[in-house]
């Protein structure tokens, strides 16, 4: 039965300690071996050895480990043992030291390592978290979102979407879905191009379905998606009404035939301010498109001397990936505010634009920093140069948007600092003002209004305040001249910055700070002088001068003498 038993274990040990470098004995209770790895010590007595001398160091307790380090044939070896709950044997784990520490070591690697990581993807979780939740990441964030969005905005539809179900059902229609479709065949196709600019997928079939309800030849090969924008809103809307008329006359009785009969065009009114032409043609190229387009524009400009903005989309080979192109088109139509001389453009230009990010962030940061120093004419300038700059350099119109944000920032930062309220001077928010301004010129105009207002509100605001802070900076020096002060000594006093300080003290006093604190010290070393109680080195000293020649050389130029003189010519009045 024991024997049984010895094996069994033996076995399964084998299982587990697979390294031939780390033995494990089984011995009975007076010591002799009863099993081994290799089978060498099997019935030898071990009794009276180190190894069992270690075993026997907790011998009367069970389930509790021991472990030692001894030599054992000249090699430094790691003793373990622990006795069975169940009869008198030990386990007993010999390796040589080198091999256990290791593994051990490795373990503790491994674990390391485990911890680094896992403490890097906290950090990033918690950064990311704090960036999204930091003014003014945060606003820079949903910004940034915004301007995504709205390329995936909804589709204006209004009452579109009452025959959308019997739409989607074309293929299927009943009695009554006919009856309605029939009665409005013109919103089915408006319905239906509308939900293919917007992204709605439809199988073939039911394409095929709808444009034979529609009577709609769209059998040629490409598509291509054109905008046209009507930028004088609502100041002309009737004009734009009007215009919407013709151009759907003049695709309607194919006027532009003399261009290239191998067309078909579809027009939808896409929202109060956009028409979109989905134009089906034969070969591969934007640019029978855009033939088409440069003749619409010619055509209403001279009938109607409007000035419109149109934008023409990439080529697609399948009318249900006209989608692509509509946005396509609408991303290039987004540079008409910022080049308003500009009537077509075309999206193979403007994605070159779109990857132009080389502004030259120095003429921001010159706008902050004038900004901060309340010089108008200075920001005026500053702003010109980075409106000519988003210009002439063809930036992308992220960049723009992003250049405005930073712009804006920057104003509501300065009116936090300056404790303005700035309902007392808008009625309406800084961000707002801007963004209701559609061409680039109007939005840096009326930025400059913007800055031009706030400026005059504070140099209002803090003109009292401008004495308080000269008074406050003269009393200062005349305490702490004798000491080796500076201006920014006296700012952080005062808790305001060292330029505005300066500034602030030469409006009020026609006198610089530096030339201030030289006439208070040269006025008491005049006085020390005088009395003559102390000689100039010392004299010097006293006022702050740690350097006799230089209060010499200061003392002449405010006095046309020098302090020996002066103290001389002092001597020769009291003796007279």
């Amino acid at each position: 039965m024991f024997e049984y038993q010895r094996k069994s274990i033996r076995n399964t040990i084998n299982d587990i300690v697979k390294d031939d470098e780390i033995n494990v004995l089984i011995v009975d209770s007076k010591g002799n071996v009863m099993s081994d790895n290799n089978g060498k010590s099997i019935c030898s007595d071990i009794s009276n050895s180190g190894i069992f001398n270690v075993v026997n160091q907790d011998s009367g307790e069970h389930d509790i480990e021991t472990k030692s380090l001894i030599e054992i044939d000249g090699i430094e070896t790691v003793i373990s043992s622990v006795k069975s709950d169940y009869c008198g044997w030990y386990y007993i784990l010999m390796a040589p030291s080198s091999v256990y520490f290791q593994k051990t070591v490795i373990a503790r690697k491994i674990i390391f390592t485990l911890c680094v990581i896992i403490f890097f993807v906290l950090l990033f979780v918690v950064m990311l978290i704090s960036v999204k939740l930091t003014y003014p990441f945060n606003r820079i964030l949903t910004n940034a979102k915004n301007v995504l969005g709205e390329k995936r905005s909804e589709v204006y539809r209004n009452e579109l979407l009452c025959i959308n179900d019997a739409l989607n059902m074309l293929s299927q229609k009943t009695n009554v879905q006919e009856q309605i479709l029939n009665g409005n065949r013109d919103l089915v196709r408006q319905t239906f191009f509308l939900n293919l600019m917007s992204g709605q997928k439809f199988n073939d079939n039911d394409i095929e379905k709808t444009l034979e309800f529609l009577d709609q030849d769209m059998s040629l090969p490409y598509f291509t998606v054109a905008i046209i924008q009507n930028n004088m809103f609502a100041k002309a809307d009737s004009l734009f009404n009007k215009i919407e008329n013709d151009i759907y006359h003049y695709i309607d009785n194919r006027e532009y035939d003399y261009i290239n009969r191998d067309l078909n065009i579809i027009y939808i009114k896409y929202n109060e301010h956009h028409i979109s032409l989905i134009i089906n043609h034969l070969i591969p190229s934007p640019k029978i498109a855009a033939d088409f387009v440069n003749n619409l524009k010619e055509y209403i400009e001279k009938r109607f001397d409007a000035i419109l903005h149109y934008s023409i989309g990439t080529v697609c080979n399948k009318i249900n990936q006209i989608d692509r192109s509509f946005y396509d088109a609408y991303d290039a139509l987004a540079y008409s505010s910022i080049y308003p001389t500009i009537r077509i453009f075309e999206h193979d230009i403007t994605k070159k634009w779109d990857k132009n990010n080389n502004l030259e962030y120095g003429y921001i940061d010159s706008f902050v920093k004038s900004l901060n120093e309340y010089r108008l004419d200075n920001c005026k300038q500053y702003l010109y140069i980075i409106m000519n700059n988003v210009i002439e350099e063809h930036l992308s119109y992220k960049t723009y948007k992003s250049i405005i944000n930073e712009i804006i920032l920057s104003i509501e930062k300065l009116v936090i600092n300056t404790k303005i309220d700035l309902s007392e001077i808008f009625s309406v928010s800084i961000a707002e003002q801007v963004e209701s301004q559609y061409y680039i010129i109007d939005v840096f105009k009326t930025i400059e209004c913007i800055l031009g207002k706030i400026l005059d509100h504070i140099v209002s605001q803090h003109s009292s305040l401008n004495s308080v802070y000269v008074a406050e900076a003269k009393k200062f020096i005349d305490e702490y001249y004798y000491k080796d002060i500076s201006i920014q000594d006296i700012a952080d006093k005062l808790n305001i910055s060292r330029h505005h300080l300066c500034r602030v003290f030469k409006e009020t006093t026609a006198n610089t700070l530096l030339n201030y604190i030289t006439e208070v010290r040269m006025n008491k070393a005049r006085e020390l002088l005088a009395e003559g109680k102390l000689p100039i080195n010392d004299i010097a000293k006293e006022i702050g001068f740690n350097n006799t020649t230089y209060f010499n050389k200061k003392f002449k130029q405010n006095f046309g003498v020098t302090p020996t003189q002066y103290q001389s010519n002092v001597s020769c009045e009291k003796t007279v």
